[in-house]
């Protein structure tokens, strides 16, 4: 009878960890995923702006809301050659591609990194459940 007292707090024991386990997981995948998608907004809100930038830039070269800027302002965007606006671009949409890729890799680290920690739970619950059917056929044995 002992035993197989024993054998059901082992049980038990091992159950609350292997759940504990997982819910610590699942909740720090989702913790992970939360600030990746942080992180993506804001990515996004500053490629919009730097879009946003060279459109007022192009605008202005064009001619439209010069009306506020000065003669030496309007001097030094006659400067700006269609070539200086198009690597500005091009290297504006490069930086953001390389941007995401980081933050991507980074969830895809910390997601493997804080799951990671969680698994010698996960496998001490299993382990102490394996134990626990371990004592209870141990009993079994020695009452036949």
């Amino acid at each position: 009878m002992k035993s197989n007292n024993y054998a059901s707090v082992v049980n038990s024991i091992g159950l609350i960890s292997l759940l504990l386990g997982v819910f610590l997981t699942f909740t720090s995948v989702k913790n992970d995923v939360d600030a990746f998608e942080g992180n993506k907004e804001y990515a996004n809100n500053q490629y919009e702006q730097g879009k946003e930038q060279i459109q007022n830039v192009i605008d202005l070269k064009n001619g439209v809301g010069i009306e506020e800027l000065s003669p030496q302002e309007i001097a030094s965007l006659q400067t700006i050659t269609d070539s200086v606006i198009t690597n500005f671009q091009t290297e504006l949409e490069n930086d953001y591609q390389t941007g995401l890729e980081q933050i991507k890799s980074q969830m895809w680290d910390d997601i493997a990194t804080s799951s990671g920690k969680q698994v010698s739970l996960i496998l001490l619950g299993i382990a102490l459940i394996f134990v626990a059917k371990g004592l209870h056929s141990t009993r079994a044995n020695f009452e036949e």
